[in-house]
């Protein structure tokens, strides 16, 4: 099992048989009756052939790899060019050896940034997972060495995975539901899928788990309406999915900010750093290339959807706006974060660019 995918479920290579310290194993059989189901914003639509799942949080990471290493590239380049220019390679003695090793030094820095920001953008960007209901078959993109993985529904594990994050506005623990595909006849885990981000709530990931049960052996009847989420290839939604993706219950349905000094402070510090690796991240999730979906799934996702059994809750009138970035409270938000960082990313390249100039 790939290094990647051991680092997502806590370093374990095998499946534990109980529950504990790690997380839960979830029933796989039947349609649950003591659970209502939900959605929870992690299905982005739904129909009588598949559920397609709301993205993963990869943008965030691609967006910060394509911004710092092009400011921190620039940096490098600027110093690389004021040593060039303002002391050369010569001296009244000659050639300067000292010189030459630190403009290779420079060169070789810059360029490894410049590499990261490229990678990052021009990388496949993987499509979102998708759960064929007549297949019954996970499809999801791994990366461009093991390229599309197929999970069969019947056979997977779900479990509710403990997720302890760490950061510098704090420390939580929230939790993921994920598919784990187990070797035949051994306990050692061949892939892992997460299917949403992760919540607060420990119930949230069973919830989400008894919807798809019910999708995919019950009646249509049974499942709640889906929540409406912000569009993946309109620009305009970015503001409205950058909210969700930061903030989560920190902001409500119509896009305010709840009461409460911690919510205001970070929302604050998180928008104020991750305003342009976001911003980034949204763009090239649909800039980069995209890998071609298996012929099996693109067939179905291909047909027309003329009506479905499976509701969609409308959006509220602010969701409307915000998915249209016409909502005032929320553009002035945005703005004013988004000068923040400005100054932020900026302040990167003033701090080691300009300084050899003077």
């Amino acid at each position: 099992m790939k290094k990647a995918v051991r680092d997502l479920v806590l370093g374990m290579k095998d499946l534990p048989e109980k529950g504990g310290y790690w997380g839960l194993l979830l029933s796989k059989k039947g349609v649950p009756a003591d659970l209502e189901p939900a959605s929870a914003s992690a299905i982005q639509s739904v129909n009588d052939r598949y559920i397609l799942f709301a993205p993963s949080l990869q943008a965030s990471n691609r967006g910060f790899g394509f911004v710092f290493g092009s400011v921190i590239g620039l940096a490098f380049l600027s110093m690389f060019v004021s040593v060039l220019t303002i002391y050369g390679l010569y001296n009244d003695a000659g050639f300067v050896v000292d010189r030459l090793i630190v403009l290779l030094i420079l060169a070789i820095l810059g360029a490894g940034f410049f590499g990261w920001a490229y990678v990052s953008l021009r990388t496949k960007v993987s499509p979102p997972v998708v759960l064929s209901k007549r297949l019954r078959r996970f499809y999801y993109w791994m990366n461009s060495k093991d390229g599309w993985i197929s999970l069969p529904y019947d056979d997977v594990q779900p479990v509710n995975m403990v997720a302890r994050m760490y950061s510098t506005a704090g420390g939580s623990t929230a939790y993921v539901l994920a598919m784990v595909d187990l070797v035949p006849g051994s306990r050692r885990i061949r892939w892992y899928l997460p299917l949403a981000v992760p919540h607060r709530s420990i119930e949230t990931p069973e919830r989400i788990w008894a919807f798809i049960r019910c999708y995919m052996d019950g009646a249509p009847e049974y499942l709640p309406p889906v929540e409406a989420q912000p569009a993946i290839d309109d620009p305009r939604a970015d503001l409205a999915r950058m909210d969700r993706f930061l903030f989560g219950s920190l902001v409500d349905e119509n896009h305010r900010v709840v009461p409460g000094v911690f919510s205001k402070l970070y929302v604050g510090f998180v928008g104020g750093t991750m305003y342009w690796f976001e911003r980034a991240g949204l763009w090239i999730s649909r800039t980069a290339p995209r890998p071609q979906w298996p012929e099996e799934i693109a067939e179905e996702m291909a047909l027309p959807v003329d009506s479905s059994a499976y509701k969609v809750r409308a959006p509220t009138p602010a969701q409307r706006l915000a998915n249209e970035n016409a909502l005032p409270h929320m553009r002035r938000r945005w703005m004013v974060l988004g000068g923040i960082s400005t100054i932020f990313v900026l302040t990167m390249f003033a701090v080691l660019g300009i300084p050899p100039w003077f």
